[in-house]
């Protein structure tokens, strides 16, 4: 509302169509994959554990051999470059057959899992009644009815949490892009105002407020050395002149503009969405920092440099704070043969009990480049000696295992939970991704307990019995109208102290009313020979 007028959203979309339209898009695909991941969840809950498992039983997959990744890269070479899936960053004829290897193996799984749900809904009424796009800008009602399985509702309330931090990235784009488009609309409306208060056209004070001024070589000397000491390339006389003008007009605008938002009443209607709460999943294997306290859970891995840079800071997080407990989890979006490997050295420590000290030894070292280990096999028994571990054989049969599985669990979950990309983090419920400073975490940290004490508080408090009130004739009397309230009263007494006749109050007929598990996507090649799966042939550690 800018001086009683108001703007409507109509208005500021016009000016974005096109981007508004692709987030609209962006909503509707969220809720649709999130609609079958529910409806998926809710047949497994409906379905006998026996049933279940013999209805999710995939069919055995084969390895992809040698003549089907020759063959399928002669049919598919132009599509293969275009996609990096041949020559994404190697030069390795190993390592890109080993991607489209993978590539084919996960085609492959993804038929299985279609094949999958197929089965597990036969013989059940689905029933779809999702909302329009638009309609997802803003939580939905908690009982509004989105899908029906057999005689059961999925409902918004399942939906929103399923999709939470997804939801929230999708409207915050909307509200943004709003907000930048309103803060335009309003200076118009102000300028406009302005123009009609002085009696001229808006396009006369447009050009007014435009109109250059005459730059001194004094201004253009002081805006060349600003330049010159921002390290950007030394201007012209014509440019710096030019630049000046327009700073001048610009300041000349904004004065003006700050003058007419303190004179003229503008109220802000729209609103920035709130942050969602996550689940906090503290199962995992890999922990750092204290036993219990203050949980941080992080998606990450020990390739990309993002990941390695956040886990400095998670390193001064848990210096600075004692009560702090981290639980790490796998986030490996694609092929990545090296973090993978990262992956299986952690979690067979934190089986073994040296995580932190494996975590040191990866952070401290170079990830390998593409088709190389993170440690030959002469280095393994140095390696085993540093991080004290006890039962080495052990230790090396764990490589060799299906740790995999676990690996492609936690992506799996990561992507359900809104994350994408690594690193992510949950703290305390509140969502953080990118590369959060230890302030920055121990702020969320702290929100998100703070979160927990309120909502806490307010379901004590929505479940303590109300105290009795005293005077329980007075109080259905009122209700019934069979005499005067006692208020009332009051003011019939105290109008008889001075005199004053009240009459009575009317009578009242108010009458009282009675108060999956997740299919894996991502395929890992262990190598231990005594205790590596048949279909799984490429080795990510040299053991033999």
């Amino acid at each position: 509302m800018v001086n009683g007028k108001p703007i409507l959203v109509g208005e500021i979309d016009r000016q974005s169509d096109v981007q508004i339209s692709k987030l609209r898009d962006e909503l509707s695909v969220l809720l649709a994959r999130t609609v079958d991941r529910l409806i998926d969840e809710r047949l497994r809950s409906l379905t006998p554990p026996e049933t279940t498992e013999e209805l999710s039983l995939q069919p055995v997959i084969p390895s992809v051999t040698e003549e089907e990744v020759r063959s399928y890269r002669a049919t598919h070479e132009k599509d293969l470059a275009g996609a990096n899936l041949v020559n994404g960053g190697t030069s390795e004829p190993e390592e890109q057959a080993a991607i489209l290897r993978h590539y084919l193996d996960q085609k492959a799984r993804e038929a299985a899992n279609r094949q999958a749900r197929q089965r597990l809904r036969q013989g059940h009424e689905i029933r779809l009644s999702l909302p329009h796009p638009q309609e997802l800008e803003l939580p939905m009602t908690q009982e509004r009815q989105i899908a029906r399985v057999d005689h059961i509702w999925i409902r918004a309330a399942e939906f929103e949490q399923a999709a939470a931090w997804r939801l929230y990235q999708l409207r915050k784009e909307i509200y943004r892009e709003r907000r930048r488009n309103l803060e335009t609309v309003i200076e118009t409306a102000l300028l406009e105002s302005e123009a009609r208060r002085r009696g001229i056209t808006s396009e006369a004070l447009f050009a007014e407020l435009s109109a250059k001024e005459s730059v001194s070589e004094t201004e253009i000397q002081a805006f060349t050395t600003a330049e010159q000491e921002a390290g950007r390339p030394t201007p012209t006389a014509e440019q710096a002149q030019v630049s000046v003008e327009f700073r001048k007009a610009y300041a000349r605008r904004q004065k003006l503009l700050k003058k007419l938002r303190e004179e003229t009443p503008i109220q802000i209607l729209l609103k920035e969405p709130p942050v969602p709460r996550l689940p906090v999943i503290d199962t995992g294997v890999a922990v750092l920092g204290a036993k219990q306290g203050k949980r941080l859970v992080v998606y990450t891995n020990y390739r990309c440099p993002s990941c390695r840079a956040a886990q400095l800071e998670i390193d001064v997080l848990v210096a600075q704070d004692k009560k702090v407990r981290v639980i790490f989890y796998d986030l490996i979006p694609g092929y990545d043969q090296v973090a993978t490997e990262a992956a299986y050295l952690t979690r067979c420590a934190a089986q073994w009990g040296v995580f932190p000290r494996m975590r040191q030894e990866l952070l401290a070292r170079e990830p390998p480049p593409f088709g190389l280990h993170w440690y030959t096999e002469s280095e393994l028994p140095q390696l085993l000696s540093r991080l004290r571990v006890k039962k080495r054989v052990e230790f090396l049969e764990c490589l060799g295992t299906d740790v995999y599985k676990a690996i492609e669990r936690d992506t799996v979950s990561a992507r359900e939970l809104g994350f994408e990309y690594p690193p992510a983090f949950v703290a305390e419920g509140i969502p953080l991704v990118g590369i959060p400073s230890s302030e920055s975490l121990t702020q969320a940290l702290e929100r998100g307990l703070k979160a927990q004490l309120q909502r806490s508080q307010v379901k004590v408090d929505g479940d303590r019995p109300r105290k009795r009130k005293k005077r329980r004739r007075w109080l259905q009397s009122d209700l019934l109208g069979d005499f005067p309230s006692r208020k009332s009263h009051s003011r019939v007494r105290s109008s008889k102290k001075q005199d004053v006749s009240v009459a009575a109050p009317p009578q009242s007929g108010t009458q009282l009313q009675p108060v999956q598990e997740p299919q894996p996507t991502t395929g890992r090649l262990p190598a231990h020979k005594h205790a590596a799966p048949k279909r799984l042939q490429e080795k990510f550690f040299d053991l033999d």
